[in-house]
């Protein structure tokens, strides 16, 4: 590396005396082709895992969560659980955000698939319709199922108590890189 003094507008001496040459530019290889490089890179990334929530944790039910998620759809979620006159201020606050409704849209929206635990074949086998495709909270035949009109009463269904339906949409949101994951979560599973 080469020092430039630029009070003086030299290069300073060598130790022995001779001139500083300035180094080139690295040049690349011929044939190297960067965009190739850069394609190859982008298609070597790990595709993200999604993420396993217990329904409430302990019971034989899960949901398998995606876990990308884009910043402005976390911002309309949040502004979703704001109250009505708060929605279109130009300021979000936090704590004007309903826990239950923000955390409810998350996992209805993440949800790839709803899976519950086979005792006798001792496996999780995802809820599927009669075509085999699986099932999320989108679903009216999951609805119908659960004998709710919506996805918010499903979930209320499936998480009868606030805590645990804020806690797994803190679990997903933390698995996707948004908010700090519980380090005393239990991880409790019903087999």
């Amino acid at each position: 590396m080469t020092t430039f003094d630029g009070s003086t507008g030299q290069y300073p001496a060598t130790p022995d005396g001779e001139e500083w040459v300035t180094p080139s530019p690295e040049v690349e290889e011929p044939g190297v082709d960067t965009l190739e490089m850069l394609r190859q890179a982008v298609a070597d990334q790990e595709e993200l895992e999604p993420t396993i929530v217990d329904v409430p944790p302990g019971n034989a039910m899960r949901l398998v969560c995606s876990t990308v998620l884009e910043s402005r759809q976390l911002n309309a979620w949040q502004r979703k659980a704001l109250p009505p006159q708060k929605r279109h201020s130009p300021k979000l606050s936090p704590l004007d955000v309903d826990q239950g409704v923000f955390n409810s849209t998350v996992l209805i929206n993440l949800c790839e698939r709803v899976e519950v635990y086979n005792k006798a074949s001792g496996q999780w086998r995802t809820v599927q319709d009669d075509e085999g495709t699986p099932l999320t909270f989108k679903d009216q035949a999951l609805l119908r199922e659960l004998r709710v009109i919506d996805p918010q009463a499903a979930l209320k269904k499936l998480f009868p108590r606030d805590p645990d339906l804020i806690r797994a949409g803190q679990l997903v949101l933390a698995k996707a890189g948004w908010a700090d994951e519980d380090e005393d979560a239990d991880d409790a599973d019903p087999r």
